[in-house]
């Protein structure tokens, strides 16, 4: 569930679950097929130790970093990793070049189209077992710097997960935001002399 909650956190991010989904079934089910056929021992070690890999990157993704774009890298290579292994075991090196370029072709057309249509069929396609409910919403309040901008910081808890930016839970008083021509904070910075390590963080009447 960690993992399930992890991916959809993102609505953009929840474009990619169905197509990292097809990918492990296809591995599996080429793993069934090749189940008769002898593994190459030298092919094998690699393959644990790339699952090795991926499995410790995504364990860490997951106590560490909520975001999902930092962690699809790594499912992705956990869910490569059964059909890396099952299609050497069936004669891939012996196919005719055509038949690699198709077979790479449908599975390419495949993926993206699965994300496509999670994307373009909205929440009501996605079940809630595959794409379950995103990342809680924090509870903020606004606080105003010495500069007159607004910023939210949470409440109880030190994650902004989906708030309105700008959001930290560590705000000082002579914070300064740059924003953009449409208004949207870019750049954060503190004046000249000091920096949040060196300032303990104030607390800012609301």
């Amino acid at each position: 569930m960690g993992v399930a909650r992890h991916l959809g956190s993102r609505d953009r991010g929840a474009t990619l679950v169905l197509p990292l989904v097809l990918l492990l079934l296809a591995g599996l089910a080429g793993l069934l097929l090749a189940r008769r056929r002898p593994a190459d021992p030298v092919e094998t070690r690699s393959a644990l130790a790339t699952l090795a890999a991926a499995l410790a990157s995504t364990l860490f993704w997951i106590a560490s970093a909520p975001d999902p774009r930092f962690g699809y890298g790594a499912l992705f290579v956990l869910a490569a990793v059964p059909l890396a292994s099952a299609l050497p075991r069936l004669g891939l090196g012996e196919w005719p070049a055509r038949v690699r370029i198709a077979l790479a072709g449908v599975l390419g057309a495949g993926l993206g189209g699965a994300g496509i249509l999670f994307l373009v069929a909205g929440a009501g396609f996605r079940p809630a077992w595959l794409v379950p409910a995103g990342a809680p919403r924090a509870a903020v309040e606004g606080r105003r710097t010495q500069e007159g901008e607004t910023v939210w910081v949470p409440v109880g808890d030190n994650r902004c997960w989906g708030a309105p930016l700008p959001c930290t839970p560590y705000l000082r008083d002579d914070l300064l935001i740059a924003r953009d021509a449409g208004g949207r904070p870019r750049v954060f910075s503190f004046p000249p002399g000091g920096s949040a390590e060196t300032h303990p963080p104030r607390r800012i009447p609301k």
